[in-house]
């Protein structure tokens, strides 16, 4: 690790371990983004019923229910990732990307936002798994999500500008994340 000599206001040098920093930077953000996706009071017998409440009214009429699947399924994902169940809770938010991933082809405006912070929480779990992989994984769905965000952000950054940011942190975070990944 190198150590970079950054100027004080007093003309003096103070030395930084910046390795260390991205390490800290890298916890903090995961913290960030667990805390930001926590299954809250909705317990996971809770959550599985509610994804096969709507999966049965998803055949029936999937426009009005496969966004509320969708969120469902995140749900249930986020709790088995809460308990650190990361295999079961990539199959459930897999699944919700998958379904927003859909939803915000045919509606942007109304479904990106929702398949954005899908996405991050799927790769937050991928990163937890700690396998070489799911890094690779992760870091495909990144550039992807990225990729669907900039002609949105370019329009209207106002609107966009969260979910960027979320984006373009992760992004720039992720070889201390899952430094396997590189």
């Amino acid at each position: 690790m190198a150590l970079y000599n950054l100027p004080y206001t007093k003309g003096e040098s103070v030395k930084i371990l910046l390795p260390l920093l991205g390490i800290l930077a890298a916890v903090l953000i995961l913290t960030v983004l667990k805390t930001a996706y926590s299954c809250g009071e909705t317990t996971l017998k809770e959550a599985k019923r509610e994804v096969e409440r709507y999966r049965e009214l998803a055949k029936e009429d999937p426009d009005r229910y496969m966004p509320k699947l969708a969120k469902a399924l995140e749900r249930l994902g986020r709790g088995y990732s809460d308990l650190g169940h990361y295999g079961e809770a990539l199959k459930y938010t897999r699944e919700a990307v998958e379904i927003y991933r859909e939803l915000a082809k045919r509606g942007p405006n109304r479904h990106l936002s929702q398949l954005v912070k899908a996405a991050l929480l799927e790769v937050y779990i991928l990163i937890n798994t700690k396998e070489v992989d799911n890094c690779g994984r992760a870091k495909e769905l990144l550039a992807e999500v990225d990729s669907l965000l900039k002609p949105h952000y370019t329009y209207d950054p106002e609107r966009w500008h969260e979910p960027m940011v979320s984006v373009v942190v992760v992004r720039e975070m992720f070889p201390v994340l899952c430094p396997m990944g590189e």
